[in-house]
């Protein structure tokens, strides 16, 4: 049973494009995965792309559409990981040793950030799949190709990262517990509490929203 597209693509023709490649053969939505990761490396957020372009590097078939409609960059970046993660999460997709990807914990270590800051990332950019190894259950895994091609963009993260673990452990926890006192006493948005600690403790903002 094909995997249920969520509605919260931008652009319709490729939420369509998505259910419609739902119904392929299992290794042609494999290979649809692996066409759309190398176009979503590739897409540049500030071009627009005709539909039609997009819908040839995803599927390898040209289509001819009524009217010639271009779709800027940034849309469909965020479209493209949808359509990755529906088909990827509808296959078994094996691992593969010339494209290793690591699971969420592996990767977090490996940076030495949490995998919060990692779902952060994804609303960023950072590309996933669904990978179901030998003799196990269809996890979610980070490419590596993904992740150099997304810090590559972002080299200040892990700069971010780095400088919010050499916060003291004491004066991290005493952070958040003034955090939570301001947040119960007014109602203040996330970059409110950050921005209050900022000017009190000269840290950065970004550090202190982290």
């Amino acid at each position: 049973m094909p995997r249920r597209v969520q509605p919260t693509f931008r652009i319709p023709a490729l939420a369509e494009l998505t259910r419609q490649l739902l119904f392929a053969p299992p290794q042609r939505r494999i290979d649809q995965v692996l066409r759309s990761e190398r176009l979503h490396d590739q897409i540049e957020p500030d071009i627009a792309y005709p539909l039609e372009f997009i819908v040839y590097r995803v599927t390898g078939y040209r289509s001819a559409y009524q009217q010639e409609e271009l779709l800027v960059g940034s849309a469909i970046l965020p479209d493209l990981r949808l359509l990755i993660d529906a088909l990827s999460a509808s296959v078994d997709m094996p691992p593969s040793a010339d494209d290793p990807a690591d699971p969420p914990a592996a990767l977090a270590a490996r940076l030495h950030v949490s995998t919060r800051t990692l779902a952060r990332w994804r609303a960023l950019g950072l590309r996933w799949r669904w990978n179901t190894p030998p003799a196990g259950r269809r996890h979610l895994v980070y490419p590596r190709r993904a992740v150099d091609a997304f810090l590559k963009h972002h080299p200040d993260l892990l700069l971010q990262a780095a400088a919010y673990r050499r916060i003291p452990h004491a004066q991290r926890a005493a952070l958040l517990d003034r955090a939570r006192r301001i947040a119960h006493r007014r109602p203040v948005s996330l970059n409110q509490v950050a921005a209050h600690l900022a000017r009190r403790t000269g840290r950065a903002l970004e550090t202190l929203r982290q």
